[in-house]
C-alpha cells in the first residue's frame, strides 16, 4: 500500500517546537511502518514564530503543489491524506484534492486548525470557497463531532464526514492520580501568545493572589509573552506562585505533567491541542475553553472544566473549585484516563485515516 501524505515530515531536520501536526504525523509514520504502508511525504513543516514572509510561503506552497501533482500522476498511490489548516493552507490542500480526483487517487482532507472556524465565520468569500472546494475530496475529516455543524453548513453530506481524534504516542498511565497535599499545582504548556489565552491566565493568577487562594502555576513554553510571564513570576506579589521554565524536552514536559494536578489551557482557537490529550493521559483534569474538538474530550464537571473564552474570572473560579474540594482532582482523574484510552488510541485513529480512503491496514 502506498499513501501520499501532505503534512509535516517526521524525517525533517528542524523539529524544534513544530507543534501538534508533527507529533501526529510522527505517530502515523510509526503506525504505517509497522504495517508495511509506504508513505510519500509532501512536507509542510515550518516554524510560525516568526511567521515566514508571504513570498516565502507562496514559493513553498507552489513547490509542494508541483511535488504532489507529480506523485499523484506517477506514483500509483492508493490514496492521499491532506492535513489542512485555514487560509492559504486550505487553498493549497484544496488544489491538491482536485489534482488527486483528476488522477483517480482517493483523497481524505483533514481539517486540523481551530482558526478554520474563525475564518469561515468571518469571511463570506472564504465561506463560499470552502463550500465549493469541500465538494472535491472523497472524504472530509475533522477531529471531533463538535465540527459536524460547520460541515453541515458547508454542504458536506454526513456520509462523507469522518471523525478522527488525535492519537497518543504512548498508552495512558494507570491508575488514577492519588490525592495530593499542599498547594494545587497548575500547569500550562504551549506557545506564550494572546491566542493561547496567556493574558487571561496571568490575570487569573493575580485574582487568585488577591483572594489568597493557594495555587502554584508552572508555565512551559515560549513566545511573544515570555518576558511578561517572567515579569509577573518575579513580582513580589506573586509570592513564588508562578514558575516559567521556557521550552522543555518531551521527557521534561512529561515530568512536569506527572507532578501537576490540573492543566489550564484557555485558548481562543484550537483544532485539538495535543497537550490536552497528553494531560488526560497523565490523569490530569483540564480547565479549557470550548474551542475546536476540545469539548469532545473534556467534559465539564466530569474530567475538567469548560470556561468562557477570554475570561480570567472564569479561570480563577474554576481553580477555586479544585482548591476548595481537592477530591475533585482524584475523581476526575479517573475519567481523564478513561477519555485518553477510549478516544485517543494511535492504532484505532490512524486506522480510521486509512479506512477513510477505502483501504484496510493489516
Amino acid at each position: 500500500m502506498k499513501v501520499i501524505f501532505t503534512g509535516p515530515d517526521p524525517r525533517s531536520a528542524n523539529r524544534a517546537h513544530a507543534g501538534g501536526q508533527l507529533t501526529a504525523t510522527t505517530g502515523f509514520a510509526r503506525f504505517a511502518e509497522e504495517r508495511g504502508i509506504e508513505i510519500e511525504w509532501v512536507d509542510t513543516l515550518q516554524s510560525n514564530f516568526p511567521v515566514p514572509s508571504l513570498s516565502s510561503r507562496i514559493l513553498r506552497a507552489a513547490g509542494r503543489l508541483v511535488r504532489f501533482t507529480g506523485l499523484a500522476l506517477r506514483s500509483e498511490a492508493d490514496g492521499a491524506i491532506l492535513f489542512a489548516g485555514a487560509g492559504m493552507s486550505f487553498v493549497e490542500r484544496s488544489l491538491m484534492a482536485l489534482v488527486a480526483r483528476i488522477a483517480g487517487v482517493p483523497v481524505l482532507l483533514m481539517i486540523r486548525d481551530g482558526n478554520f472556524r474563525l475564518a469561515y465565520d468571518r469571511s463570506v468569500a472564504f465561506r463560499r470557497f470552502v463550500r465549493l472546494m469541500l465538494s472535491v475530496p472523497d472524504r472530509v475529516g475533522v477531529q471531533g463531532d463538535s465540527w459536524r455543524p460547520l460541515l453541515r453548513d458547508a454542504g458536506v453530506p454526513s456520509e462523507r464526514v469522518v471523525v478522527v481524534p488525535n492519537w497518543l504516542d504512548r498508552p495512558p498511565l494507570s491508575p488514577a492520580r492519588p490525592p495530593s497535599s499542599g498547594d494545587l499545582r497548575l500547569v500550562f504548556v504551549g506557545w506564550l501568545t494572546a491566542g493561547k489565552g496567556v493574558p487571561e491566565l496571568l490575570g487569573a493568577m493575580r485574582i487568585l493572589g488577591e483572594r489568597n487562594v493557594t495555587a502554584k502555576l508552572t508555565i512551559v513554553g515560549g513566545g511573544d509573552l515570555l518576558e511578561e510571564c517572567r515579569a509577573q513570576a518575579d513580582a513580589p506579589e506573586a509570592r513564588g506562585s508562578i514558575e516559567v521554565t521556557g521550552w522543555l524536552s518531551a521527557d521534561e514536559v512529561g515530568a512536569v505533567l506527572a507532578r501537576s494536578d490540573v492543566l489550564v489551557l484557555p485558548s481562543h482557537a484550537e483544532g485539538f491541542p495535543n497537550v490536552v490529550m497528553e494531560a488526560l493521559s497523565y490523569g490530569l483534569p483540564v480547565i479549557a475553553t470550548p474551542v475546536g474538538a476540545v469539548p469532545d474530550s473534556v467534559i465539564d464537571g466530569r474530567n475538567g472544566a469548560i470556561i468562557t473564552v477570554g475570561d480570567a474570572q472564569a479561570i480563577a473560579a474554576a481553580v477555586e473549585r479544585y482548591v476548595a474540594d481537592r477530591s475533585m482532582v482524584q475523581v476526575q482523574s479517573k475519567h481523564a484516563l478513561e477519555a485518553a484510552r477510549s478516544l485517543h488510541d494511535l492504532s484505532v485513529n490512524c486506522g480510521k485515516l486509512i479506512a477513510a480512503l477505502g483501504l484496510e491496514a493489516d
